[in-house]
């Protein structure tokens, strides 16, 4: 039917003219101009020939094939039978011969360097098809020709539609080259009919199939990427629109592998596209640019819009030679459509949509591009006269010559051309699996979904899937991907979930995969998302989402450089992981209905079920199908698993649906379905699967693999004697891939299950050469017995994640599982990704195997000390820390108590913090273990210090300080100093503050920190702004935001952000302060940071007060004295209190506000600040109520509170302009207007 990615675009048959039609399989018998010719568009519409025939296109050359492994160590051939028979010499075929014991060949229909299509008559069913038989090049390439032939038909085998070639069959010849049998098309091609004008209502059948069509393979993952006139062949009928046959699907865009690598484990195949796959002329911008990562359903749409636009006007976009076209086609603006012929208003808009640059400017689905097509269907009453095809050019290709014998060998003489001996049936492991049924089951998710795509109900709704194993859960998800990405109703998104993490599970795969950035690195990421989301280069809030949102799908080192968003972006928090996810969704849906497919959701972790709880809370305007599927076995009653299911169903009012096994007529009938079968082997196959369609297709793929299956007369039948055998268990066909190894090399097997499932070569080299095994070979037999699976340049992975499991399971009773799990704990060293979280922990887990707690948990405490001085995830810690559960004691189980300490310090949970950081310092002093024991002591006078005992706290942090330095320790000291500064700085011992924080500064500098930087700039600016040196707090708060964003510290730049807002209002620019307070909370809001949030809340509220806002300060208080009271703060909850108390005052309200200050006064706190915002709101409130002496002494005591009177907390200046228009007696107001002078005076002194 279609040329394949290796028969060469130009057939060497010549074209006869006497007549209109054609039968066909390969993109047409002539092809367009690529208008380098002079013809106009008049005489091209006026129907008559020009003198001399149009120019062929100027097609692509042949599809550059990447390169590959060798044949014997990829095994790319190795799909479908045990043992596949070499290449050699291609034998010739002419008219008479057989192919593959079955097609008689009739005549050469399309012949090339790389292949030739044959008409052939099937004898097992006298039907005419096509044949194509790859030819490989004589070369070291010749196996990856092959593969790209058997992509193809995989491909073409995934499609069921009627404008698409239908496969029927796919095999070896015994000369080792391929071949696919495919439906025989006939009609005319679009290159003919656009040589002469055309009704629009013709046109417009013509190109709604070809949308239909395209939005059916795009929803199973397949773009065409080489759609032109001659690809397309249309069959005129008589009195109705005529039918369209697309040709050359498959051809080098296969976006996924519809294959099932459960059947069988072979490998799936990658979506690989070609630079050389195209035309000139219809080739799309990503194409030409090789943009690969682009390429999409939309790269179709271009050809499309390239076909239409010269149906439309009579020429082509472009004009010239294939070079100049391609540099037309990639950067030039498209030529206004001019149409030749009547068409409806829009069609011009339409036609230039399609022919955007950009492909996110074209159209989302085909189908989205069908419907507007639509608004222009031909009238019901539309004449019968407009399906008539016009008269076609004297060059056209005639209609096939009756079909006889030439001269030619016998059938069956040349032996060459039968089948590969052991040939399996060859669609059976291309088909995807066609076991779907469940009627009841597809009818409540379309119900569900039908309703969010309308708008009806609930925003977000849950289907769990609930069944067996293998009962065809995943495959009714799937179909439902399938049929509202075909429709163009839902973005699908498949997230997958295993026991043992792969590196693109969850909705980060779902969204790679959706971007096609599984081959794309940072740089190149940061590219496309800055153009499809359309960022500036001034906008730097677009810019660091594009940043975070790269860091998420491919996050970048400490030593790489920023990429072209130019922010370095850490995901430092689970709450900002969380936040970057949430918005790239929403970017990436467009205000489109997403579906969110989750297979084996009782895989995955609790921070994923938070997230989806986060989405169903923060994103209602964003419609959501959540369908996932859960193995009924795995989800016992009582179970995390189950229980974090239960809680999310309950949340969203889920439905949970049982899938349960077919009845045994149904999967017969879905298995003939599958492959013509004779009866015993059908019910055989379907009485072993037990109402479970996988293992029904399982065995068919079992007893192909064996050789067992017969073909006679069209059906495949299976032996008597090999359907009396006992099947063999999952476990046992697992145990014959090992067995299937060398006996030297068995223990390779075993051992690579210790790397994960990113296996990298290098690893996996070096491990196999330290157990003493030859790791060439040994790599190469691992493939062959398909133990391991090839996914890219020095990768592999494994065919099923259960697979992993067994072999693990198995490794741990060997006598020499020891020594194979330290190895891979040190091969694992050698991983490109060997500092990420994800190899460190597998690196732990291995030595945790091997019986060595104390060596994984230094592994693990020495990966979190270099994490936690960049992005500090707690958390993620915790997470990490339970790995180690039960396992360590003495030294190590003091490490893990200090660590849990210091995560839990950070999410706020002070008092579990406390007690296994006390638990670790005594156990340090007992081991006399000064390090840890000063790290211990840092952390609890920190703690100490944020429940109220900062005398204590700074104590404890002192003698910490004191340890770090008679150790050398610079960091430690560095870690010290920033604390001790922050504590000194609340306790208004500014002069100690200052000089302990400069040499924290100062150390961090030294070591290259920015983070710690960052932090002791930061509480420098805070210090000056106590001060009155408003300017130079505003410069040195800007500095510490350089150092954060140098290091990705969001939730430093927030702080920094929130202090800038602090400047403000000291300079009275209360709208400025209320702005920058208001971005600083959503910030820490996104962080889940209560303290910030606190913080900025207190801020609006001064705000409110200074400006005589009172609602907008109660509302704003309120919410702070809440935060405080829950994270049990005392500073904060007296400042919220006192701020409480102003607005009572500021409304005359004395009662209310004596009883509130009554309350603030049981509070105590050590801290400078609050206690001075407490006298002079005391003075305040004893002047509204006219005792003027005490007002006075309460002026004079808040005054004292620093020590100095320049000195003072961040809400004084403006309650002494406050206090300055009350009724004060002559001296009190004289010394309130000496304080407020002092006050303006250094900060105007400072700032110069």
């Amino acid at each position: 039917m279609a040329n394949g990615g290796n028969v060469d675009p130009k057939p060497k048959v010549p074209s006869e003219k006497d007549g209109a039609t054609t039968d066909s399989a390969v993109s047409g018998t002539s092809a367009p101009a690529a208008d380098a010719d002079n013809v106009t568009a008049a005489s091209r519409l006026s129907g008559l020939p020009p003198e001399a025939e149009p120019e062929e296109d100027e097609d692509s050359a042949p599809p550059s094939i990447p390169s590959a492994a060798s044949l014997k160590e990829s095994s790319i051939l190795n799909v479908s039978a045990p043992e596949i028979t070499p290449l050699g010499t291609p034998s010739p075929v002419l008219p008479g011969h057989v192919i593959a014991n079955r097609y008689e060949v009739e005549k050469v229909i399309g012949e090339g360097g790389m292949g030739i299509v044959y008409r052939c008559r099937d004898l097992a069913s006298n039907h005419q098809v096509a044949i194509k038989r790859v030819i490989p090049p004589e070369s070291k390439l010749a196996a990856e020709y092959v593969m790209w032939f058997y992509k193809e038909a995989r491909a073409l085998a995934a499609l069921n539609h009627p404008c698409i070639v239908r496969a029927q069959d796919f095999g070896q010849l015994a000369d080792g080259t391929p071949y696919l049998a495919m439906d025989l098309a006939a009609g005319v091609s679009l290159h003919d009919l656009s040589q002469v004008p055309n009704q629009f209502e013709l046109i417009w059948s013509t190109v709604d199939q070809i949308l239909g069509a395209l939005a059916h393979a795009h929803a199973r993952g397949i773009i065409h990427g080489d759609l032109k006139p001659s690809n397309v062949l249309v069959e005129e009928r008589t009195g109705e629109p005529p039918l369209v046959h697309i040709l050359d699907f498959g051809l080098a865009w296969l976006k996924q592998d519809p294959h099932d690598e459960r059947l069988d484990g072979s490998k799936p195949i990658e979506f690989t596209p070609h630079a050389g796959a195209g035309t000139p002329g219809y080739m799309a911008p990503e194409q030409i640019q090789h943009e690969m990562h682009h390429v999409c359903g939309a790269t179709d749409l271009y050809a499309l819009g390239c076909i239409l636009y010269k149906f439309l006007s009579g020429r082509s976009v472009f004009s010239g030679d294939p070079k100049e076209l391609l540099r037309l086609h990639a950067f030039e603006k498209t030529p206004e459509l001019k149409l030749a012929i009547p068409a409806p208003q829009g069609v011009v808009a339409f036609v230039h949509r399609l022919l955007a640059k950009r492909p996110w400017d074209r159209f989302e689905f085909a189908a989205e591009a069908r419907a507007v097509w639509g608004e222009w269907r031909p009238t019901a009453d539309a004449h019968e006269n407009v399906w008539t095809f016009p008269e076609l050019p004297r060059y056209a290709a005639q209609p096939p010559a009756p079909t006889t014998r030439k001269t030619g060998p016998p059938r069956g003489e040349a032996r060459a051309l039968g089948a590969a001996p052991q040939r399996a049936p060859g669609l059976l492991s291309i088909r995807q699996s066609p076991l779907v049924g469940r009627d009841d089951v597809k009818r409540i998710l379309r119900e569900v979904c039908d309703d969010v795509i309308e708008g009806v109900g609930e925003p977000h709704r849950l289907v769990i899937l609930v069944g067996g194993a293998g009962v065809g859960k995943s495959r009714i998800a799937e179909w439902l991907c399938e049929v509202v990405h075909e429709e163009g109703t839902m973005i699908p998104l498949r997230a997958r979930y295993r026991p043992i993490r792969s590196p693109l599970d969850g909705m980060l795969g779902g969204v790679t995969q959706y971007f096609n950035f599984e081959r794309s690195d940072r740089n190149v990421i940061e590219k496309s998302l800055l153009s499809r989301w359309k960022v500036s280069p001034d906008d730097k809030n677009g810019r660091a989402w594009v940043a975070g949102a790269a860091e998420w799908l491919r996050p970048l080192s400490p030593e790489q450089p920023v990429g072209p968003s130019g922010i370095r972006f850490t995901l430092d928090t689970l709450e900002t992981r969380r936040l970057v996810i949430r918005y790239s969704l929403r970017r990436l849906a467009r205000g489109r209905p997403m579906l969110f497919f989750m297979d084996d959701l009782h895989h995955a972790g609790e921070t994923t079920f938070d997230g989806l709880l986060g989405i169903h809370r923060d994103e209602r305007d964003q419609r959501i199908v959540i369908v996932a599927t859960v193995r009924s076995e795995d989800v016992q009653l009582g179970t995390p698993a189950a229980e974090r299911l239960r809680h999310l169903r309950e949340v969203l009012d889920g439905v949970v649906v049982d899938v349960k096994p077919m009845d045994a007529d149904t999967t017969a009938s879905l298995l003939r379905a599958s492959l013509p079968l004779e009866d015993a082997a059908v019910l055989e196959a379907a009485r072993r699967s037990r109402g479970n369609p996988l293992f029904a297709l399982q065995q068919l793929h079992a007893w192909a693999l064996a050789g067992n299956m017969q073909l006679a007369g069209g059906t495949y039948s299976v032996p008597e004697e090999v359907l009396a055998v006992r099947p063999q268990t999952t476990a046992e066909l697992w145990d014959s891939r090992v067995s299937a190894l060398p006996e030297g090399q068995r223990l390779a097997a075993y051992a690579v299950a210790t790397l994960g499932g990113d296996i990298r070569r290098g690893v996996l080299h070096s491990l196999l050469t330290v157990l003493g095994l030859p790791a060439d070979d040994a790599i190469i037999s691992l493939q062959n017995a398909e133990i391991i699976l090839p996914r890219g340049s020095g990768r592999y992975q494994w065919p099923h994640a259960l697979l992993q499991e067994h072999l693990l399971a198995q490794l741990m009773e060997r006598p020499d599982a020891k020594n194979v799990f330290i190895a891979a704990a040190d091969s694992l060293a050698a991983h490109p990704l060997s500092n990420t979280r994800r190899i460190v922990r597998q690196r732990v887990a291995n030595l945790l195997y091997a019986g060595e707690p104390d060596a994984a948990g230094g592994l693990l405490f020495g990966f979190l000390q270099n994490a936690w001085l960049g992005a500090r995830e707690p958390l993620a810690t915790l997470g990490d820390l339970e790995l180690l559960k039960g396992h360590l004691k003495g030294r190590s189980l003091a490490l893990k108590h200090r660590w849990q300490a210091e995560a839990l310090r950070h999410l706020g949970r002070a008092e579990d913090a406390t007690t296994h950081a006390e638990i670790a310092r005594e156990r340090f002093e007992e081991l006399d273990d000064k390090e840890n024991l000063a790290h211990t002591l840092r952390l609890l006078g920190h703690l100490a210090s944020e429940k109220g005992a900062s005398g204590e706290g700074v104590l404890l942090v002192d003698l910490a300080h004191q340890i770090f330095t008679e150790l050398g320790n610079v960091l430690g000291q560095a870690q010290c100093e920033a604390v001790i500064g922050e504590i000194e700085y609340l306790l208004g011992n500014y002069e100690r503050a200052r000089s302990v924080i400069e040499a924290g500064e100062s150390h961090f500098a030294l070591l290259g920190q920015p983070l710690g930087r960052g932090q002791c700039l930061l509480l420098l600016s805070w210090i000056d702004h106590s001060e009155g040196a408003t300017e130079r707090a505003r410069r040195l708060t800007l500095e510490a935001r350089s150092e954060f964003e140098r290091a990705g510290y969001r939730l430093g730049i927030a702080q920094a952000n929130a202090s800038l807002s602090h400047v403000e209002h000291r300079l009275m620019n209360f709208y400025s302060a209320e702005l920058g307070a208001m971005d600083a909370l959503g910030a820490f809001e996104s962080l889940r940071t209560p303290r910030g949030q606190a913080a900025c809340e207190r801020l609006l509220a001064m705000v409110g007060v200074d400006t005589d806002d009172l609602d907008m300060a109660e509302i704003h208080a309120d919410l702070a004295a809440s935060i405080y009271t829950q994270m049990r703060d005392p500073w904060g909850i007296l400042e919220s209190r006192l701020l409480c108390t102003q607005i009572a005052l500021a409304r005359r309200d004395v009662d209310t506000a004596r009883a509130l200050l009554e309350q603030c006064a049981t509070i105590r706190v050590e801290e400078a600040e609050p206690r001075q915002h407490f006298l002079l709101t005391q003075a305040w409130l004893e002047i509204a109520a006219g005792d003027g002496d005490k007002a006075y002494e309460s002026l004079e005591a808040a005054s004292e509170v620093f020590g100095q009177r320049s000195r003072a907390g961040d809400h004084t200046p403006h309650l002494l302009g406050r206090l300055s228009r009350l009724p004060w007696p002559e001296h009190a107001r004289q010394r309130i207007d000496a304080w407020r002078a002092l006050l303006n005076d250094r900060s105007r002194r400072a700032s110069e």
